[in-house]
């Protein structure tokens, strides 16, 4: 990188962000944001046109391989009282917990491509056009990802869960 790695802490904001959503887990999240970052080291000037959106690709991808061994492995952390509190609401904030940890799991299943389009649009609110620029694909080809995305999402959620979506 010609820059140094003041062009990459620029983005570190974003990044963390990004990997904290994804992956709900502190440790992980922290894991999954330092191999962001030495990934990214690895990349030359001229292989990347937005760092930015480069970052945030090589966070979703880390997190995604984060998230299948998590499940793949069956360790799923229990939730703990500090991600549950909510005085004034603690049966829906559980539903929303509950909620998150399944879709993050459903994700964790999903082809690389659709996790990433789903992750771009529904949580970064991203449009389909950024995200065809960001992953090398025509438009209509994202948004027939991010359509594939939400129905193995509807089909392989709890159905106590779909109330929700």
């Amino acid at each position: 990188m010609a820059n140094g790695t003041t062009e990459l802490l620029r983005y570190a904001d974003d990044v963390w962000r990004t990997v904290n959503r994804l992956v709900g887990d502190q440790d992980d999240a922290l894991d999954c944001y330092q191999q962001t970052f030495l990934d990214a080291l690895k990349l030359s000037d001229s292989d990347v046109v937005d760092w930015k959106s480069m970052l945030c690709r090589i966070a979703i991808r880390r997190c995604m391989d984060c998230l299948r061994h998590r499940y793949r492995d069956r360790s799923v952390p229990d939730f703990t009282e500090d991600l549950l509190c909510d005085p004034k609401r603690p049966a829906e904030s559980m539903e929303f917990e509950e909620l998150r940890e399944s879709v993050r799991q459903v994700l964790s299943t999903l082809p690389e491509q659709q996790a990433e389009a789903f992750y771009l649009r529904h949580i970064e609110l991203w449009q389909p056009a950024e995200i065809a620029v960001q992953m090398r694909l025509d438009p209509a080809h994202v948004r027939v990802l991010i359509h594939r995305a939400l129905q193995a999402l509807r089909h392989r959620l709890p159905q106590s869960l779909k109330t929700f979506t």
